[in-house]
């Protein structure tokens, strides 16, 4: 039986592509859970052992610790584009605006670009590797912070070159730094915890004893730090931090940790190991068991059903329902034309007899025409006919909410 696709009930989505792009399928359902995407990431360098990630909206930035490659997506992980570095090599990237961001290069530079990503100029070094770096304030006066081997840090500005220090007492490399408000910085590694402000560093931290890998401040005030054995401490002056109970029973080493908020905050780390509170670290729980014994080095969160995390071997990983595809079920098979199209195309549904006929009605309540930075160009309404004259030729896809799954079609305007 033929239907035609009628009004309301999910959403549709159609997304234009300017350039072309492989198009990857995985199974997924709306139901919350961690699924392996790590196919997403394309290199012809080699396999990537990811270690960084920022995502603002729909649009993400991941680095690789081993290549020269940095993996774009500008529509939530349904495609990356993979950016030759020409030789840099990316330990970590921190975005201030989709065009404005920063990344701690391995060969001891931190990289500005003011493109997306496309291109990086250096922007300062700091004779020592760069480990990580946080630049999360998108106020001018705000600073940023990138930290490194042998107990190094800069302090980063946008218009002028970083300000290096060096903190010989720490006698640690420092894996980790986070500056939320842009005037406090936090960092880490080793048995250190520290903090950076007027100019000076203060050593006023009052922490467990242990190795700190990774450290996350929600504000001035709250967050968490993770380290080695699967510690996880929090803090909620900004100074006092106390011991929060890991449910994990191998305490595997904690390597990344990321906060939505005072409630709903993410670890990763060794073997695969994703933990998650949703009440501030009163109750840490295990998710994603299983999915990959590869070591996870990040995690970030745009959304409480809307996360990814990234690893060795070129794993990535996200939770929920990303803008992403799925491939079509059996029971509902969708067909496009004509395809190509000079502008106006129809969508029908093959839908088995067996179905019930009452439910055989695939159902949509907007229809929307975005670029992938996700820019609504236009909203179409109509029932089953869709006009995309007025948009530039192109490839495009038809990303389509369908109760339980979502569905991608592609689709060339001429």
């Amino acid at each position: 039986m033929k239907t035609k696709i009628q009004k309301p009930a999910s959403r549709f989505t159609l997304h234009a592509a300017m350039m072309l792009f492989s198009l990857f399928s995985f199974h997924c359902s709306l139901a919350q859970q961690w699924t392996d995407i790590s196919n997403r990431i394309s290199s012809s360098q080699g396999t990537a052992h990811l270690s960084g990630l920022h995502f603002i909206g729909d649009k993400g930035w991941i680095t690789s610790s081993n290549l020269s490659e940095l993996y774009i997506t500008s529509n939530g992980g349904v495609l990356f584009e993979t950016i030759n570095l020409q030789g840099k090599i990316f330990n970590d990237i921190s975005m201030r605006t989709p065009e404005e961001g920063y990344s701690a290069g391995a060969d001891q530079f931190v990289y500005k670009t003011v493109d997306g990503g496309m291109t990086w100029a250096p922007h300062g070094s700091q004779n020592e590797v760069r480990r990580a770096i946080s630049y999360r304030s998108t106020d001018e006066n705000a600073m940023g912070v990138c930290v490194g081997n042998n107990s190094s840090m800069s302090i980063v500005l946008p218009n002028s070159a970083p300000h290096v220090l060096i903190f010989p007492s720490l006698s640690a490399d420092l894996t980790s730094a986070d500056c939320p408000l842009g005037n406090i910085v936090w960092a880490c590694g080793g048995n250190n915890i520290i903090r950076f402000f007027n100019a000076q560093v203060h050593r006023d931290q009052d922490f467990p004893t242990g190795f700190y890998n990774a450290i996350f401040m929600l504000d001035n005030t709250t967050g968490w730090c993770v380290g080695k054995e699967g510690r996880i401490i929090r803090a909620t002056d900004g100074i006092n931090w106390s011991v929060q109970t890991n449910p994990d029973p191998q305490q595997r080493d904690l390597l990344g940790v990321y906060g939505l908020n005072e409630n709903n905050v993410w670890a990763v780390g060794a073997g695969g190991v994703i933990l998650h509170t949703a009440d501030g670290g009163q109750t840490w729980n295990i998710e994603g068991a299983g999915i990959t014994g590869n070591k996870l080095k990040e995690v970030f969160f745009t959304a409480n059903d809307y996360g990814y995390a990234i690893g060795e071997n070129n794993t990535l990983l996200w939770f929920g329902t990303p803008s992403g595809v799925q491939e079509e079920p059996v029971q509902c098979k969708l067909t496009v034309y004509p395809n190509p199209t000079r502008g106006k195309f129809q969508i029908t549904s093959t839908i088995p007899s067996t179905r019930d006929q009452t439910n055989s009605k695939l159902q949509i309540q907007n229809i929307e025409v975005v670029d992938l930075y996700g820019k609504v160009i236009k909203e179409i309404v109509c029932d089953f006919e869709f006009d995309i004259t007025r948009c530039p030729a192109g490839i495009y896809f038809i990303r389509i909410y369908l109760e339980n799954q979502i569905i991608v079609k592609k689709i060339i305007k001429l």
